[in-house]
């Protein structure tokens, strides 16, 4: 039996409880407790399915773990999708003896490189607050331009 199943068993065992107690107790609350309760493991149950298959595939627990990095840089997601796609393409390419297996696969390990690559940089750019600038540009580029005077309303002395 799964820990997800024993523990939503748990849930409804503790709720039995309750509702059992509320009704002992002639505090009215049985049929509104009992709801409560059902709705409360029930959603806690799916809850814990959907985080148990997050963590138990690998490609899944990477992204959610990652999942600030592909929301604000949407070029490291669509590098490491193109990288997953060319490992595709040269998985059928290996199955099928087609010559070009080889070439598919550098193409991917590039991807995918460049896609950890964008990660790190976008990494430490959110979190170290590092100015990641272009090699070769000056301190007078990258140096603050002033700001421009505010627009005064025509009429105002």
């Amino acid at each position: 039996m799964s820990d997800v199943l024993v523990q939503g068993l748990a849930g409804i065992a503790l709720a039995v409880v309750a509702v059992g107690l509320a009704w002992r107790l002639g505090l009215g609350l049985s049929k509104e407790l009992a709801v409560a309760a059902t709705r409360a493991v029930v959603q806690l149950t799916a809850v814990g399915a959907v985080i148990v298959v997050i963590f138990e595939v690998p490609a899944l627990a990477f992204a959610y773990v990652f999942r600030d990095v592909f929301l604000s840089d949407r070029s490291a997601a669509i590098a490491l999708t193109c990288g997953i796609g060319f490992f595709a393409l040269s998985t059928f390419a290996d199955l099928t003896s087609l010559k070009v297996e080889e070439w598919l696969e550098l193409v991917a390990g590039l991807w995918i490189a460049a896609g950890l690559v964008l990660m790190i940089r976008t990494h430490l750019k959110q979190n170290l607050q590092i100015r990641v600038g272009v090699v070769g540009r000056s301190a007078a580029d990258e140096a603050p331009q002033p700001a421009l005077p505010a627009k005064v309303p025509a009429g105002t002395p």
